[in-house]
């Protein structure tokens, strides 16, 4: 199983791909809202993150 890693704050500039370009993952399995995306651009930290609620995915440990 994945494990939750820090929340995502889509307001923090540090965290955020100013570029725009995120590649839809699928609903979010911690809120009924959600969609989950994945940043292409981060090759150091492969995560999938909800836009809704903050909730995280770490890909790596789920291989």
């Amino acid at each position: 199983m994945s494990q939750q890693k820090e929340l995502f704050d889509p307001d923090d500039d540090d965290e955020y791909d100013n570029q725009g370009n995120l590649d839809f993952y699928g609903e979010c399995p911690n809120c009924a809202d959600g969609q989950m995306f994945i940043d292409p651009d981060n090759i150091e930290e492969l995560i999938a993150f909800c836009i809704e609620c903050g909730y995280v995915i770490d890909l790596q440990e789920t291989h």
